[in-house]
Parts: C-alpha cells; sequence; structure tokens
C-alpha cells in the first residue's frame, strides 16, 4: 500500500508543481504547499482516490537568511486596464 501512496503523491507532485513532496526514511512523507487550502483539497482527492491518510497539523515554513528568521510571503499585483469598445 505504501507503494501506492508513492505513485498518487508523485502523480500529484508532477501536475501541481507548487507542491514540494518528499519520502522520509520511515516511510512517511513531507508534503509542503502554498498553504492549508491546499493541502486539504491534496488530503481530499486522495482521500477519494481511496487512500487513508494520517496528517500531523500543518506548519510555517521559516528559513534563516543571514541570521535572522524569515516566513514565507505571497506577493500579488492588481493590474488596471482600460477597454474601449468601439460600437458597429
Amino acid at each position: 500500500m505504501l507503494n501506492n501512496y508513492n505513485l498518487g503523491l508523485e502523480r500529484e507532485s508532477d501536475i501541481n508543481i507548487s507542491l514540494d513532496i518528499e519520502k522520509n526514511d520511515d516511510g512517511s512523507f513531507y508534503v509542503a504547499g502554498r498553504g492549508d487550502l491546499q493541502l486539504a483539497i491534496l488530503l481530499e482527492e486522495l482521500r477519494r482516490e481511496g487512500y487513508e491518510l494520517q496528517v500531523r497539523r500543518p506548519e510555517v515554513i521559516i528559513k534563516v537568511i543571514d541570521g535572522k528568521k524569515h516566513e514565507p510571503v505571497g506577493r500579488s499585483s492588481l493590474l488596471k486596464f482600460q477597454m474601449n469598445i468601439l460600437d458597429q
């Protein structure tokens, strides 16, 4: 059954490039994504495919850069544009 999990997660990581999936030495998997919602959707998709899962609470990934702790920050921008509609 563990091999089936590997195939399901491997397929999902090929489809969704924002997921980071690593297999641990003890046979468990480390899955990093873009937030609780993305991970919840992944877990629900796997559950619907018949996999049984046990997960722990998600954690924020903190990186240390030059001795300072940095949390991931998502940035987005709003583009403004104007449309001209011509009457014919």
